[in-house]
């Protein structure tokens, strides 16, 4: 399935902040904004793109290329009327488009989980599956965030200023191609929103939805919510499997490292590789069998245990999964183990 992606806005409420720059091409934890979209959906299993830009389209252009440095490929679309509702980016895109495709927002961050779910869903004529979030807390902005009515899953009223709602819209969409005539008939009346239309097809009962069950997303349209996004994307970082001690204390240490080292070429590989060197520095501690060095000894091997989860958080917050590190990772983990029990004995 074929992703459209439509970033063509000046982002009016992060002006201060971006002065004149894309709003997609802000930082997020290692990532432009754009690239969290681009490379959430690749781990979904979509390669080819159509992004609609607008405003400062020439840079998001110039940044992202033709997609091959992201192992995909991106077609253009320049919307030159993007001064107006986000519905004309869609609407311009449609020659792309013949069979269902993915609609997202090039400001909104997503589990990838939650697309591959929403891929799953088998669509009746004309109907369009929109992704939403019953939990009432998620959100930084409550006023400019987007309400949703469900019943019987299907959206039955959709507005920023309902008053009587049951979930958020996440902005991400799983639309058939009679969007686009719904689209064409409502910017004929001057009805340019996206948003707007989508009432259309509630009005047709033809908007179902997803429940993303606690899934991440983040709207990132101010600076507020971009650093809302990013606790949620490193609380996101914690796994079911972690321990208590994990949890409390391994866990919050591991990912404030994370925060930093995501700033720098450090690779999750690299930090695979040097545990093994910290496990004999902490080897040669622990052989010195006197008190100090054992508390020494007993400091790094907590430190290793905090630093070994930062391979893993740079690989998914960064998607850099990989053979390699799926395959070094646990051996190198076991070495460790090894080697601080064999001198502890």
């Amino acid at each position: 399935m074929k992703a459209l992606i439509i970033a063509a806005g000046n982002g009016t409420r992060m002006q201060t902040v971006i002065r004149g720059r894309h709003k997609s091409l802000m930082p997020l934890l290692g990532l432009k904004i754009i690239e969290r979209v681009i490379l959430g959906a690749k781990e979904a299993g979509i390669s080819e793109f159509v992004i609609v830009t607008g405003y400062k389209g020439e840079k998001l252009q110039g940044f992202l290329g033709n997609g091959t440095k992201y192992g995909i490929s991106i077609s253009f679309v320049q919307n030159d009327n993007w001064e107006k509702a986000n519905g004309i980016s869609v609407l311009v895109a449609q020659k792309y488009f013949r069979e269902n495709f993915v609609l997202l927002m090039g400001d909104h961050v997503f589990s990838p989980k939650t697309l591959i779910r929403i891929q799953r869903l088998k669509l009746k004529q004309h109907e369009c599956v929109l992704a939403i979030d019953k939990n009432l807390d998620s959100v930084c902005d409550v006023s400019d965030t987007t309400k949703v009515m469900i019943k019987d899953g299907k959206a039955i009223a959709l507005n920023k200023n309902l008053e009587s709602y049951n979930g958020y819209d996440t902005g991400m969409f799983v639309c058939s191609p009679y969007i686009f005539k719904v689209l064409e008939k409502s910017t004929k009346l001057d009805k340019n929103s996206l948003s707007h239309s989508m009432r259309v097809l509630i009005s047709e009962g033809k908007l179902r939805t997803l429940d993303i069950k606690g899934s991440l997303w983040a709207d990132c349209d101010t600076w507020e919510d971009i650093k809302f996004a990013e606790k949620k994307l490193l609380k996101n970082l914690s796994k079911p499997a972690d321990g208590i001690l994990s949890k409390k204390f391994n866990r919050k240490v591991s990912t404030f490292i994370t925060r930093f080292l995501i700033k720098t070429p450090i690779t999750p590989n690299m930090i695979s590789v040097f545990i093994p060197v910290l496990a004999i520095l902490t080897f040669f501690l622990l052989s010195k069998g006197t008190y100090p060095w054992l508390i020494f000894g007993g400091l790094m091997i907590q430190f290793l245990s905090i630093i070994d989860g930062c391979d893993g958080e740079i690989a998914r917050l960064k998607f850099m999964k990989s053979f390699l590190g799926a395959w070094l990772d646990p051996i190198l983990d076991r070495y460790v183990r090894i080697t601080c029990l064999r001198n502890s004995l």
